[in-house]
C-alpha cells in the first residue's frame, strides 16, 4: 500500500523521506516518477515538487513523437535514456505509463514512484475508467463506448501494473 499524501507539503515531506531512505547520499542518482491517468495533474505536481526541492525535472511529453495518439510506441527512448543518464543527481520525471516506459529503457537506477490521483470531492475522479463497477468485465466495459486509443492504452497499463495500488506514494490531488 502506498503512503498517502493529501497536500503539497505532505508530498514534499514524503518524497524527501523516501529519497533519503533509498539513496542516503544526495549526490547519488535517483529517479522520482509521477504517474497517473491523463489530466490527473502529473506535470503540474512534478514541476511544483521539483521547484520546492530544487531538483531537475523531465516531462515524458518532451520525448514523444507528436500527434500519434498513444504513448508507449511513440517515445524516443534513446533520447530519454540519455537525458536521464546525463544527470548525476535525483531527477523528477512525469508522464503516463511510467513503469512500462522505464522498463523499456532498462536503466539500473533506484526509482521512487508517485501516483497522482485527481480527486473529485472525496472520490477518485478517474476510477470508473479503470475499474468498472458491477458485474461488467473490463473488456465488456471498454466495448460499450468509443474511447480514445490513449485511454485504452492507459487502462491496459493500469490493469497490468496497478500503479495506483503499488506506487510508493499516492498523492490525492484536489
Amino acid at each position: 500500500m502506498p503512503i498517502v499524501a493529501k497536500t503539497h507539503d505532505d508530498l514534499v515531506a514524503a518524497v524527501l523521506r523516501f529519497t533519503r531512505k533509498i539513496s542516503p547520499h544526495p549526490a547519488d542518482q535517483l529517479i522520482v516518477t509521477f504517474d497517473g491517468w491523463e489530466g490527473a495533474g502529473k506535470t503540474c505536481t512534478a514541476r511544483k515538487i521539483a521547484r520546492s526541492l530544487e531538483l531537475p525535472y523531465l516531462d515524458l511529453d518532451q520525448f514523444l513523437i507528436p500527434d500519434r495518439g498513444t504513448i508507449l510506441n511513440h517515445v524516443r527512448y534513446d533520447d530519454l535514456a540519455r537525458a536521464i543518464e546525463s544527470s548525476s543527481q535525483t531527477v523528477l520525471f512525469s508522464g503516463a505509463c511510467m513503469r512500462e516506459v522505464l522498463n523499456r529503457i532498462g536503466l539500473n537506477v533506484p526509482i521512487l514512484t508517485v501516483y497522482v490521483k485527481r480527486m473529485s470531492a472525496e472520490m477518485w475522479a478517474d476510477s470508473h475508467l479503470i475499474y468498472p463497477e458491477g458485474e461488467m468485465t473490463v473488456e465488456e466495459f471498454w466495448a460499450t463506448g468509443s474511447f480514445s486509443p490513449l485511454s485504452r492504452e492507459m487502462a491496459e497499463y493500469h490493469h497490468e501494473f496497478q500503479p495506483d495500488r503499488t506506487s510508493d506514494i499516492c498523492f490525492l490531488r484536489r
